[in-house]
């Protein structure tokens, strides 16, 4: 089992450097307006994890010791981090089931705008999951040191997680924005 986190670990740190993603200037984009929010809610289910996530780490962050301040540690950088992906990632996330039933219009060209946005950090969300990652590799280690096999199980959820974030989520929010580019007709 502890070396599913390890393994989750290089898989992502692999990804990325294979990726290779350039940086360019981060794109500056205000968030949808309140129309396009209602036709592209963000998917409950990231927000439900999000929250259910951050909660646990908050509980575990009140305990004395190495789980405590090693969950306090991961919250630090996964806060931030996540209000980042509600507000530029998953509303394009949210065009998803409307675009695969073939519905794209011109009340979805805000989206262009965060696409190119996610684009432009992924290199940084990136490494924002790496310094997450390995935080939680200590708090399995803390888990494995106190014989817990609940919070270990925990910790490896929380990586399979972050794993998906970088490998599924962020280049289909940037595939949003070049399917919509197309449809739309939009030059970039």
């Amino acid at each position: 089992m502890r070396y599913r986190v390890h393994l989750l670990t290089a898989l992502f740190v692999a990804t990325v450097g294979v990726v290779g993603i350039p940086v360019a200037a981060v794109a500056q984009q205000n968030a949808p307006t309140a129309a396009a929010q209602k036709q592209s809610p963000t998917p409950h289910s990231l927000l439900a994890e999000h929250i259910t996530v951050q909660g646990r780490l908050n509980e575990l962050a009140r305990e004395p010791g190495a789980v405590g301040t090693t969950a306090k540690k991961i919250l630090a950088v996964m806060v931030p981090h996540d209000k980042r992906e509600e507000e530029f990632v998953f509303p394009l996330l949210g065009l998803v089931d409307d675009l695969a039933a073939g519905k794209a219009g011109p009340d979805m060209a805000w989206a262009l705008a965060m696409s190119d946005r996610v684009k432009a950090e992924q290199k940084q969300l990136y490494t924002e999951h790496s310094a997450i990652i390995a935080a939680v590799n200590e708090l399995a280690a803390a888990a494995r040191d106190r014989h817990d096999a609940n919070l270990e199980a925990f910790a490896e959820e929380v990586a399979a997680s972050e794993v998906n974030d970088g490998e599924v989520e962020y280049p289909t929010a940037i595939l949003v924005g070049m399917y919509l580019r197309t449809q739309l007709k939009v030059a970039k």
